[in-house]
């Protein structure tokens, strides 16, 4: 393998564990949300666990900041400055693990630096990697987002709909709300990784393919659960229905339940290539 494909290997897979680091700051701030301030004692230990091994991954990423971030030795027409701004980076994140809780901390990557920043430090490749893992990313998000609606209106339609009882419907609320919990996480990830691709300068063909998510686009209902209802039979789908996101339909049970009564229309695979985060780190 060329010594520049080990590269930029090497430099997509540290990316993609930042990307994994803020999906995981995304994580802990609503667990933190979540148990407010009065948790428990297995909560308050759990949560320690996560805040330590959060700050822990964060140090080693940022500890690697500078082969990624700094300039190569072998250019001679690079200058001091650009050194000086690198470490300078390096000391802003520190000081920000230092003093804030690990899931506020900034990650080192070139969408929390900047489109301006990123090219007066010459980091147009690192750029354009990170544009492409978002990419992967928010199609992951988009997946996981879809699955949760789906479960969630058969959980309506069923679980809900059908509860005979108390405690058959508090089961059936319990089950919905763990599913909401998903889909909140899901579209936090989403939002992020839609900022950060501006963040980044990406084309108006991808912010226009990844649109904003409204919180009406992640609203399902009794009603919608089932197509046939009076007055719901010209409900809009929200846009990300439409998008040729793979794996959908497959190896899921919730969803050909979902689609086999027109919920949702049914999805065409897109090419690999776009598929995911993972699928987009494994060819990067």
């Amino acid at each position: 393998m060329p010594a520049c494909d080990r590269t930029q290997g090497r430099t997509a897979t540290w990316l993609a564990r930042g990307l994994k680091i803020q999906e995981a700051q995304i994580g802990l701030g609503q667990e933190m949300r979540k148990i407010g301030r009065r948790p428990t004692d297995v909560q308050r230990l759990a949560l320690a666990r996560r805040v330590d091994r959060l700050s822990s991954d964060i140090l080693a990423f940022v500890s690697e900041a500078s082969v990624y971030l700094g300039h190569d030795p072998s250019d001679e027409s690079s200058s001091g400055e650009s050194d000086a701004e690198d470490d300078s980076i390096a000391e802003e994140i520190l000081e920000d693990i230092g003093s804030q809780r690990p899931d506020q901390a900034r990650i080192p990557i070139p969408s929390s630096l900047g489109l301006a920043r990123c090219k007066r430090l010459g980091l147009d490749r690192l750029r354009d990697q990170e544009i492409r893992l978002r990419a992967g990313q928010a199609n992951d998000a988009l997946h996981e987002i879809r699955l949760s609606l789906a479960n969630k209106a058969v959980l309506f339609r069923t679980n809900v709909r059908l509860a005979s009882s108390h405690a058959q419907t508090t089961r059936a609320w319990d089950k919905v709300h763990g599913v909401d919990a998903i889909l909140n996480r899901h579209a936090a990830i989403y939002r992020a990784c839609r900022q950060a691709m501006s963040h980044l300068g990406a084309d108006d063909a991808m912010l226009s393919r990844y649109q904003p998510l409204r919180a009406e686009d992640l609203k399902v209902s009794a009603a919608a659960a089932m197509p046939n209802a009076r007055g719901h039979r010209n409900d809009k789908l929200a846009w990300f229905w439409s998008m040729d996101i793979p794996k959908d339909t497959e190896g899921s049970d919730w969803m050909s339940e979902c689609t086999s009564h027109k919920f949702c229309p049914m999805l065409e695979p897109r090419p690999k290539s776009q598929s995911s985060l993972s699928g987009t780190l494994a060819t990067g």
